[in-house]
């Protein structure tokens, strides 16, 4: 395994970052191409443009446009973690899909689609196998630090789903057919549409799969029937997406949108642990989310902008306890439930930025956002009723300075408070400040160096102090918020054919929240969410992409970290549950030949060793390091006067070598698939 893996980091050390080879069709959906004098904020539906005060793209920061997501298939957001430098997607014991960045723990990253925050407020995370993407159009990423105008509970990163657009009047339609094995079916429709004065955008899509094949040779597991098929690993789901906005004048708008997603499920029962896995299934996971954005500029010298977002969200779940992997008998009878909860919250954001010179060099901007929900757990007949109100507000400077060099410096403060607590002790409200410096120095015209300086917190979630997860937890009220210092040097260069950048970052994260075993009193062993005193995080991240030539084209990405706790001897030697130590990834991608149509994409994807908790021992497992290969192969035709349609027919094989890959101790991931699906579009 030693040989392989140093041969694929050297093979993604020589490659770069996410492009298309035609970058036509993301300028269509709203992206900036590579290369363009424009710097975009996300913010709601709202991209504010302006003139680049980071010409190059920072370590820290990707941009996946609409083509990539195609060439990939991405079905749900599970599906981004190969394109995205220092990710990993891997699903846990309740069966739903965590995103991490650096090493940070999925809590600490905000995932916000067109503006509206994803994480669910009970939890603070969001599954990402039930996001769907067919509506998607431009994916940006920023890990580590961000901007302080983010909001609350962003230490970690923040994520950005922006929805399909056109730049231009006209329309668009995009029918999607896929199938699989294991009875996988997938369908989408998506209609975008803009005229002078409005746009619009639809889409549904509906998919459903009884499970996945595991890898052949995978022998002796626990809770596994004789077939390949992974036990209670089905899904279902239904969603739709809508969004009408009305185009203001100087580039301004008002929209509002709905996403509607009704998903049901299984919950794959851990393969290690015998009768104490979870034989759990999610018959109802529900979620709409209303929103209403705005956007304008109200001086006709354009030096004011202004910016916000209102948003509604419910959700409702409901899980179900079997007594074993046959799932025939729930506990407590046919309609008892583990757990039944219901949300309902919403959201505030504004934000007001100024620009301090004709030049548009300078900006200063002021945000605030407050996210208030009201979440209802029913468990075993008892009701209880809990609330938490998160709120920040920020300042931030952001300009170029004197010569080559730049400047953005950011305060803010963040707070959070639980009205509500099921009936336990009530907890006083946290109050903690965050601030970010970025300095900048531009070499030539086409690389730049930077260094970065951050401090920020994350508050607990009311799952975290609170619920006991059905038992299997010992609830803690007294869990203290995280406060990480986060230092990142780095620098890139970007030319007509190739990009690269390079980064190191170091991070302390002082009361960190992490997961231990615990035995009470009488002898009984729980889990338990306690405040680490000191966890340290040392990494190096490196990412490009290099167009060969005008068909052939290389992208990869190579991370490096190391976390480590406190030992009892007082060094930090002491491993940290599920933190990787390496993740790379190759993409290249071949036209064969471009006047035929054909392209072949294979892709490498090295996941590094990690850590997980082993029920049976109390102890931390090393989780092997893993090499995997996907290839696919399609065949591209553009509209013409014979097929008014154009689209694509793809076949796609993931993990070719049906490689054993653990999400976990005791989860397995699958193993070979293969699926094959056409895309028309009009």
């Amino acid at each position: 395994m030693h040989h392989r893996f140093l041969c694929f980091a050297a093979l993604a050390l020589l490659s770069l970052q996410t492009v298309p080879l035609d970058t036509t069709w993301a300028q269509e959906d709203g992206t900036v191409a590579p290369g363009d004098s424009l710097k975009t904020y996300s913010f709601g539906e709202v991209l504010v443009a302006a003139p680049s005060l980071e010409v190059i793209a920072a370590p820290g920061e990707t941009e996946i446009p609409a083509q990539v997501l195609d060439d990939q298939d991405v079905e749900s957001a599970e599906d981004l973690a190969p394109l995205l430098p220092a990710a990993r997607i891997s699903t846990n014991s309740r069966g739903e899909a965590n995103l991490t960045l650096r090493g940070a723990s999925e809590r600490q990253v905000a995932i916000f689609q067109d503006g509206v925050r994803l994480n669910l407020p009970w939890d603070e995370r969001i599954d990402l196998s039930l996001v769907p993407m067919e509506a998607a159009g431009t994916i940006r990423v920023s890990r580590g630090l961000t901007s302080v105008l983010d909001g609350p509970n962003t230490m970690g990163g923040v994520a950005h789903i922006l929805s399909r657009r056109l730049d231009d009047t006209g329309s668009r339609t995009r029918v999607l057919l896929e199938a699989g094995e294991v009875s996988r079916l997938r369908g989408g429709l998506v209609h975008t549409r803009r005229t002078k004065d409005w746009s619009w955008l639809g889409a549904v899509e509906r998919r459903q799969q009884d499970g996945f094949l595991l890898p052949a040779d995978l022998e002796d597991l626990d809770n596994q029937g004789s077939g390949r098929n992974r036990t209670n690993a089905d899904v279902e789901q239904s969603s739709v997406f809508l969004r009408v906005a009305r185009h203001l004048q100087r580039d301004g708008s008002i929209a509002v949108s709905f996403h509607g997603m009704d998903s049901r499920k299984g919950v794959p029962p851990e393969t290690h642990v015998g009768d104490d896995a979870r034989f759990w299934r999610v018959p109802k996971w529900r979620r709409g989310i209303a929103s209403l954005q705005a956007d304008f500029v109200p001086d006709e010298e354009r030096l004011w902008r202004f910016a916000g977002s209102l948003s509604l969200d419910v959700f409702e779940q409901d899980i179900r306890d079997y007594t074993d992997a046959t799932y025939t008998e729930v506990q407590g009878g046919d309609e008892a439930s583990l757990s039944r909860g219901e949300d309902v919250g919403g959201e505030m954001r504004l934000r007001l930025t100024r620009t301090n010179d004709r030049r548009r060099t300078r900006n200063l901007s002021w945000a605030g956002s407050v996210r208030w929900t009201e979440h209802v757990e029913e468990e075993a007949g008892v009701r209880d009723e809990f609330s938490q109100v998160l709120w920040g507000a920020a300042m931030e400077w952001d300009g170029r300075t004197r010569g080559p060099w730049s400047l953005r410096a950011g305060f803010g403060l963040d707070g959070s408070s639980t009205p509500k607590t099921g009936g336990r002790p009530e907890q006083s409200a946290d109050v903690a400040p965050k601030a970010t410096l970025r300095l900048s120095r531009d070499v030539g015209e086409e690389a730049q160096l930077h260094a970065v300086f951050g401090r920020s917190s994350r508050f607990p979630s009311l799952r975290e102090r609170y619920s006991d997860a059905g038992s299997v937890f010992l609830e803690n009220p007294d869990l203290d918020p995280e406060t990480q210092s986060t230092l990142e040097l780095g620098g890139g260069f970007a030319h007509e054919t190739a990009s690269f950048s390079a980064g190191v970052f170091g991070s302390i994260l002082e009361d960190g929240i992490i997961r231990v075993r615990v035995t009470t009193p009488d002898g009984e062993s729980f889990r338990r969410r306690v405040n680490e005193d000191e966890i340290r995080s040392l990494g190096l991240e490196m990412s490009g992409q290099w167009n060969v030539t005008p068909t052939v084209a290389l992208d990869g990405h190579f991370t490096a970290v190391r976390v480590r706790a406190k030992a009892e001897d007082g060094e930090f030697t002491a491993r940290v549950e599920r933190k990787s130590s390496w993740s790379s990834a190759l993409v290249a991608r071949i036209q064969l030949p471009k006047t035929r149509g054909l392209e072949l994409q294979t892709e490498g994807i090295f996941q590094g060793p990690f850590y997980s908790l082993d029920d049976n021992t109390g102890d931390l497992a090393e989780i092997d390091a893993t090499l995997s290969a996907n290839v696919r192969l399609a065949y591209r035709w553009t509209p013409s006067s014979r097929t008014p349609l154009g689209g694509t027919v793809f076949v796609r094989v993931d993990n070719v070598a049906d490689t054993e890959i653990l999400s976990q101790l005791g989860l397995p991931r699958a193993g070979r698939q293969v699926r094959a699906g056409v895309r028309l579009e009009k």
